[in-house]
């Protein structure tokens, strides 16, 4: 599986919970959601950093939770970049992720599940 792939199967994760708390509160930060584009992987490693800072600083559950969502997602991302560097972009081992649409607690182990999956069988390899 090479590297887009890889990334192409996951997203941050939302709820309808924050997205409706970042309205009624005015802060859209928590639930922003951005995508990597083009990051490289000290850049991720910095976006993950400023989410984690945000997530301990944020004061509702709401917004804790819209952090959650982008962590594991940026955790992800981080552990595929890794992964991709240490193999290369189009050599990554192809791992399934199936997002059946729980909990967002849920979908978030299972998004960081993935990543760290993909850089341990590369790891292993």
């Amino acid at each position: 599986m090479n590297l887009e792939t890889a990334l192409s199967k996951i997203g941050p994760v939302g709820n309808s919970n924050s997205m409706l708390a970042a309205v009624i509160g005015g802060d859209f930060k928590s639930v922003c959601g951005d995508k990597r584009v083009s990051e490289t992987l000290e850049k991720a490693k910095d976006k993950l950093k400023d989410l984690e800072a945000a997530r301990n600083n944020c004061i509702s559950d709401a917004a804790y939770w819209g952090y959650m969502g982008q962590i594991s997602y940026w955790r992800a991302v981080v552990d595929i970049l890794k992964a991709a560097k240490i193999k290369g972009e189009d050599n990554l081992p192809d791992v399934e992720y199936g997002d059946s649409g729980e909990i967002v607690m849920d979908v978030c182990r299972k998004t960081e599940q993935y990543g760290r999956a993909i850089l341990e069988k590369v790891q292993v390899w």
